[in-house]
């Protein structure tokens, strides 16, 4: 068995991301929500919100509640009045939180594809 250099430097990066989970007290779910987030402000789409994260993600709404109340305690996201509905509330991140998910993603090793 023959394991390559871009396996090597994955599995630096997942000991890396493991570690950064443990000392941040986050997990996958937190992750994939922020980085959902930054991605959508990249593209300039609009702001995501609860139902968004439930449908695209398939993740319940007890599970996005579960995340997302903690990462707002933790002043990474805010959550702002949705234009156009008011029982709706989008879901940004704040410069804390663009900061902190930025410095996540730069620990991944990089990937030659980019899929759209």
């Amino acid at each position: 068995m023959k394991i390559d250099q871009s396996f090597i430097a994955k599995n630096i990066g997942a000991k890396a991301l493991h570690l950064i989970f443990i000392k941040e007290s986050i997990g996958i779910p937190e992750l994939i929500i922020l980085s959902e987030i930054a991605v959508r402000m990249h593209k300039n789409e609009s702001p995501p919100n609860v139902k968004w994260f439930q449908t695209t993600l398939q993740i319940s709404f007890t599970k996005v509640k579960a995340v997302l109340d903690p990462l707002e305690q933790r002043r990474l996201i805010i959550k702002t009045q949705a234009k156009g509905d008011h029982r709706v509330k989008d879901i940004n991140l704040t410069e804390k939180g663009f900061k902190f998910i930025s410095e996540i993603m730069d620990i991944l090793p990089r990937s030659k594809r980019l899929d759209t």
